[in-house]
């Protein structure tokens, strides 16, 4: 895959290594669409209904590499890069709720032969909460895991300065102290990546120290991830809405889930023993879920 405007082929020729590490072994294909002025990076492999995973805040579609062997078996998956975040660029518009639901909207025509399942992790749930507002583009089910967006933006003391220091500084200790602060058990998590952790934090280092990265966290971030969609705006979804959440979420915490669930009726899969990252404190438990909520649909 080539990247756009790419200056020092030395340090992309590097990046690129980083990601083929974290996707070592994985039947996927790295690609790229231009769609509503959006250079997108994305990986896609596996037969099946389409599923979409979204990542979260400062992350890229690799991030979902630790649930990928499960749900390639039986789901055609399609992980973009975020506008301006990871490899995906921003060519034209401004990064705001606007170009979120327009880039959301063009990618699901541009990959998706049939209705698509849309998992939205965090700042991803933002997305896809606020392309099915919309109700214009007819997925299968979208799934807000952890998602932003719902409720006002009250994370527990020292998350938020935690996040701001992770970006003015990426740096290993930051990025260990925050993922410590938003998981149950971070040392798990790390035991488990085994030898991919170093390019899995390395990567992650490289693209939140690039400037047009930072630039763009905090655009998605104050514009999108921590702005709240009107309660109003969401009950008129008519598309089916699953929740997955983790019991120890510290950044939206679960009683967002719980509130969602009585206020829309969506059914609500609690996760226990996780933090933020539901994918990645409980991966057998967060693709449990998600299993259950698609076959809920049927």
């Amino acid at each position: 895959m080539s990247g756009p405007n790419v200056t020092n082929t030395d340090a992309y020729s590097t990046r690129m290594a980083m990601r083929q590490r974290m996707l070592e072994g994985l039947p996927v294909v790295e690609h790229r669409v231009r769609v509503a002025g959006v250079s997108t990076a994305l990986i896609r492999g596996g037969t099946g209904s389409p599923l979409v995973l979204l990542h979260g805040q400062g992350g890229a579609g690799v991030a979902w590499a630790p649930v990928l062997p499960r749900l390639l078996e039986s789901h055609h998956v399609i992980a973009p890069d975020l506008p301006g975040l990871g490899e995906s660029v921003v060519e034209s518009g401004e990064i705001g709720p606007d170009l979120a639901v327009a880039w959301l909207k063009a990618l699901l025509q541009e990959t998706c032969t049939e209705p698509p399942v849309v998992v939205g992790f965090s700042l991803g749930g933002s997305f896809a909460a606020r392309l099915g507002v919309l109700n214009e583009v007819s997925c299968r089910l979208t799934v807000l895991a952890d998602s932003g967006s719902l409720a006002p933006f009250r994370p527990d003391p020292g998350i938020l300065p935690a996040l701001i220091r992770l970006n003015i500084r990426p740096n290993g200790r930051n990025l260990r102290r925050f993922f410590t602060m938003t998981m149950v058990d971070f040392e798990r998590f790390h035991s488990s990546l085994g030898d991919r952790w170093p390019a899995f934090e390395a990567y992650g280092l490289d693209r939140n120290n690039d400037p047009s990265v930072k630039t763009a966290n905090r655009q998605l971030l104050r514009r999108i991830g921590t702005k709240q969609i009107p309660a109003s705006d969401l009950a008129g979804i008519k598309a089916p809405v699953a929740l997955i959440w983790g019991d120890q979420d510290r950044v939206m915490r679960v009683g967002i889930a719980r509130a969602a669930h009585e206020k829309f009726g969506w059914p609500l899969h609690v996760i226990e023993n996780s933090g933020h990252t539901t994918k990645w404190d409980q991966p057998d438990a967060f693709i449990d879920a998600l299993e259950s909520a698609i076959k809920e649909t049927d």
